[in-house]
This record gives C-alpha cells, structure tokens and sequence, in this order.
C-alpha cells in the first residue's frame, strides 16, 4: 500500500527496506526454507515501521534435516503460476527443487527453462523488488500487462538502469546499479551466492546490521491507525457503505 500511495520510494527508503527484508530472507535461508514468493504485496510494515514478511503458502520447506543444515551460505496482482511435477530435491545441505510457482514478474530465468534451483530464485526476485522499490515497476513487467511478453524479457533483456539515478552520488549509483545487475543476472552462478554476500555489497555499507536488527534505526515510515476503532468494537464489521469508511490521512506521512 505504501509504494502504490508513492509510486515510487527514495534511494534513502529503498536502502532501508530493502536492508529489513534482506535479514527476513536470511533469517529463511538459514532455516533452510526457499521463500518464493517476495513481492511489494508480500511485505507488510509493522508498528515500529520495520518490514515484515508474509504469505508463505508457495514456500519450498526442507525435509527432515539436521539443525546444522542450511541455505545460508550457498543460495545456488500479478499472475501466480505453479506446477509441482516435479519432486523436491536435496543436495548435501542444500534444499532445491525444479518445481514452477511463484509470482510471474518475480520468476527467474530458470523457473522456465526447468532448471533446479535454490535460495538463488530469491535474491532475484530481490532484485526485481530492489528495482521496483526505486522505479515503481517491476524489471521485466510488459507495459501491456503480456504475460507472454513479460516471460521472454526475463529470459532475453537486461533491465534498464537509465531509471537508476542518485542525483549528486555517482559512486552509490554505481554501486546500485552494480548491485540490481548482479542480482538480475540470468545465469544463476553469476548472481551472488547468498544473502550474506549481498549485505556485504558496497551499497550497503554504511548499514549496521546489529542495529538494523535492533530497530535502532529510524524507520522513514511509521503506520498509524487506518480506521476508526467504533468498526470493531462490537460487531467487528467492515463499513456498510463506502462513505462511512474514513483513511486517517497521516497514514501516509512520516512519523
């Protein structure tokens, strides 16, 4: 809901979501658990304005494993597409599986092609949000909604970094742009390899992961309450009529 009201977020905010959702996918991966899913709509803000991340029902969970076993270190509405003929797979450590589901303007490369994949399909899809946290759309979205279309820009073209800008910063925008081109990389070895090793790409180095993880930072955005309390009070029942159905405005303002 926020990046609709905005469109789009500022370098400043985009750097500090994505750094929350960055510790929600290795908090994932080193349960060993494929996420799948990562979009703009599976993100929810809590009280204190930090990302939390929902819906899990596409998930790629392990089998039985041993608590030493993790993704952590090797990671190798839009239309919801799936197909699970295929079983899951598990290679020493490391959960992985051919099986097709996800979010269309998400899916990497090797969804299509069969490949078998890991926690890499979700530092694409991280990538893709990183890009349309800055842009206000996805990298690959055809502009006329093609579902078709939008498959073969996946697998063919390169994002267009000409929308990246930091106005006054060549040096983060490089850094950026490197980032989101490294992420998006069609071939799944060149991509990083977890998400320890994107928390220690140089656009994020000025974020204290310690503090991240203490919400000793501000976040840019605080929700505040949305609809009238009386709602819920007795009936717990949404508005009969869209008239009485009132946004507190500051919603959308910062804290």
């Amino acid at each position: 809901m926020l990046l609709r009201a905005k469109k789009r977020l500022s370098i400043q905010e985009t750097q500090f979501y994505a750094a929350t959702v960055l510790q929600g996918l290795e908090a994932l991966h080193m349960a060993n658990v494929v996420y799948r899913d990562l979009k703009p709509e599976n993100i929810l803000i809590d009280a204190d304005g930090y990302t939390k991340l929902c819906d899990f029902g596409l998930s790629l969970l392990p089998p039985k494993t041993s608590a030493s076993d993790s993704i952590a270190d090797d990671a190798s509405s839009s239309s919801s597409v799936s197909s699970s003929s295929v079983t899951t797979m598990k290679e020493g450590t490391k959960v992985s599986t051919t099986t097709f589901f996800g979010t269309l303007e998400y899916l990497p490369p090797e969804f299509f092609t069969k490949q078998i994949y890991s926690g890499q399909s979700d530092l694409w899809a991280f990538g893709c949000l990183l890009y349309e946290l800055l842009v206000g759309l996805p990298p690959f979205m055809d502009a006329k909604g093609n579902s078709r279309n939008t498959c073969h820009r996946i697998l063919t073209t390169e994002p267009d970094l000409r929308l990246i800008a930091i106005p006054g910063n060549k040096v983060q925008e490089h850094y950026l742009c490197d980032l989101i081109s490294k992420l998006l990389s069609k071939e799944p070895s060149q991509r990083p390899q977890s998400v320890r090793e994107v928390k220690k790409h140089p656009w994020f180095a000025g974020i204290n992961w310690s503090e991240l993880s203490n919400k000793t930072y501000k976040a840019p955005f605080v929700p505040r309450d949305v609809m009238r309390a009386k709602y819920f009070k007795t009936h717990n029942k949404w508005p009969q009529h869209e008239e009485d159905y009132i946004f507190d405005t500051r919603f959308f303002s910062p804290k």
